[in-house]
């Protein structure tokens, strides 16, 4: 990258965003303090989404209103929740930017992309509202990984273990363990 590009972003995302592809904050968090750190709390999602959306901006600078907009919005909601229910927050965000994607179709501040995940995650009484109690280490057994890894279906593979990753490391097309969308022969 340029000189001029935001320092401390990490290699694999700087190709995640060229591609267009979900970013994993906790990636941007983990360059910023230490490793293996994920985002718990809205400082440390604060702290990794200014990062992430100023490299957003440097590479896509026609995004910079988008990226602020969300991410004031993204800070309203943890401020009008309890800390306790930030890792609700958390999940919602990264449901938004699992469906927008790169936002070649979407745009991260499409109200009715929120609508949905609004109710099945902040909402008390949501589909997902459970399913967000991020621990420290979220592959222990007993522990729900309902979404599949993006990371693990891609050809650079994701860098954590399946007891380590949050999400499921199985074949997005076939819905197997063992291997990736990318090496799927179905």
């Amino acid at each position: 990258m340029s000189k001029r590009s935001p320092p401390g972003v990490p290699t694999l995302q700087w190709e995640q965003i060229l591609r267009g592809e979900v970013l994993d904050l906790d990636q941007f968090f983990t360059g910023v303090v230490e490793a293996k750190r994920r985002v718990s709390t809205a400082s440390d999602w604060s702290s990794a989404w200014h990062l992430a959306s100023r490299a957003v901006e440097f590479a896509f600078p026609n995004c910079a209103r988008e990226l602020a907009d969300y991410g004031r919005y993204i800070e309203s909601k943890f401020s009008a929740k309890l800390p306790s229910a930030h890792s609700r927050v958390i999940l919602f965000d990264i449901s938004i930017r699992n469906i927008v994607q790169g936002g070649q179709c979407r745009l991260l501040t499409d109200k009715e992309v929120h609508l949905n995940v609004y109710s099945s995650v902040l909402l008390p009484e949501g589909i997902n509202s459970n399913v967000s109690n991020r621990k420290s280490n979220p592959g222990r057994p007993g522990s729900s990984k309902s979404d599949f890894c993006n990371r693990f279906n891609t050809a650079s593979s994701c860098p954590s273990s399946d007891f380590d990753c949050r999400f499921r490391h199985s074949c997005k097309k076939c819905k197997k363990k063992g291997h990736g969308q990318t090496d799927c022969s179905q």
